[in-house]
């Protein structure tokens, strides 16, 4: 700095300098060259070392990510395997419930099934003690068909 303050006063140039000396003139453009160096170092080092620092930055965030999308494909598998399990069980609740109403069906026509036999029974049942009636009489009742057929028969009335 103290330098380039004083080159700005005395007002020293490399053409200058190369009137006076070659050797100056050499020496004159490293000096330079170092200042311009000091120069784009001294802003260079910081930018180098955020940029050293937004490395381990994105190390450390691609860490992160890395456990992050290894949690992600366990949950996604853990995911699909629960789909899966809704699925068989909404496939057998949907099976128990064809079963469950084909059951009832079953049931109701048996329902009417038993009611139309109960029915029955009881015609039945008269029809039973109508036929024990009718076998007291049954024998006179034929006695008196099989009289009526010969009297109306084929049978003259002198044969009768």
């Amino acid at each position: 700095k103290k330098i380039l303050k004083e080159n700005k006063d005395h007002d020293i140039t490399v053409e200058n300098m190369a009137t006076k000396s070659q050797a100056g003139k050499g020496l004159l453009i490293w000096v330079f060259a170092i200042l311009r160096y000091y120069e784009v170092a001294k802003n260079v080092e910081p930018l180098r070392n955020k940029v050293r620092d937004m490395e381990k930055a994105q190390a450390k965030t691609e860490a992160e990510l890395s456990q992050l999308k290894k949690q992600l494909a366990l949950l996604e598998a853990e995911l699909e395997e629960l789909r899966n399990g809704y699925n068989e069980a909404t496939e057998e609740l949907a099976n128990l419930q064809d079963q469950a109403s084909t059951m009832e069906k079953r049931l109701t026509a048996a329902s009417k099934l038993i009611e139309g036999l109960s029915v029955e029974k009881k015609r039945w049942g008269h029809e039973i003690l109508s036929l024990r009636g009718g076998r007291e009489k049954l024998v006179g009742d034929c006695l008196l068909s099989a009289s009526f057929l010969s009297y109306v028969g084929a049978f003259t009335a002198e044969y009768r």
